[in-house]
């Protein structure tokens, strides 16, 4: 996971890294990690790091593959064979990472790549009213309104992510740019 930004231009190769990772878990510790809220209290406090873990690797995993997808970067056929293990991601990402705005925000990409539209503003829309303060978050409700075919919020939305971007632009470079480029578009 930390290599993440090291292999930000070969999303393949993270892809492959991450899934090999998750795919150490064992089964019976997944299955604890998912039922979660069944567990006593005891057991909540044994597994809540590898539930935080858990919920980490599946959302670089989900954000990834959904930007790889919508950014046409990468070998197309080689995101298609991990088609299958991010929508299993994020699945299990909507389990362990209810609630919590970047992890609902990496669903709502999820759907735009699938090509939910709807879905993708739904979860847009949930993950901004989680933390109506994120640019990241801002943008990506302004993408899935974009996608389904409402220009006009889109713009807003974007104008937004703009401002609160603005706030803090040493930290938000590169979300400046893609915002910049995404306005000049619609």
């Amino acid at each position: 996971i930390a290599d993440g930004i090291e292999f930000a231009d070969r999303p393949l190769e993270l892809l492959g890294r991450l899934r090999a990772a998750m795919d150490l878990v064992p089964a019976s510790l997944l299955e604890r990690i998912l039922g979660y809220e069944r567990l006593d209290a005891s057991e909540q406090r044994t597994i809540a790091p590898l539930r935080f873990l858990m919920a980490l690797a599946l959302n670089n995993f989900v954000a990834i593959w959904s930007e790889a997808v919508l950014n046409a970067s990468g070998d197309a056929t080689g995101l298609a064979a991990y088609a299958d293990a991010a929508a299993e991601a994020a699945r299990r990402l909507a389990v362990v990472g209810a609630g919590v705005p970047q992890m609902v925000d990496s669903l709502a990409l999820h759907a735009l790549a699938e090509g939910r539209p709807d879905d993708a503003v739904r979860l847009a829309i949930e993950a901004v009213d989680l933390d109506a303060s994120s640019p990241g978050t801002r943008f990506t409700l302004a993408r899935t309104m974009l996608a389904a075919g409402d220009a006009d919020r889109a713009r807003d939305e974007a104008s937004k992510a703009l401002l609160l971007a603005r706030r803090y632009p040493n930290e938000n470079v590169e979300l400046l740019a893609e915002i910049d480029v995404f306005l000049g578009t619609i």
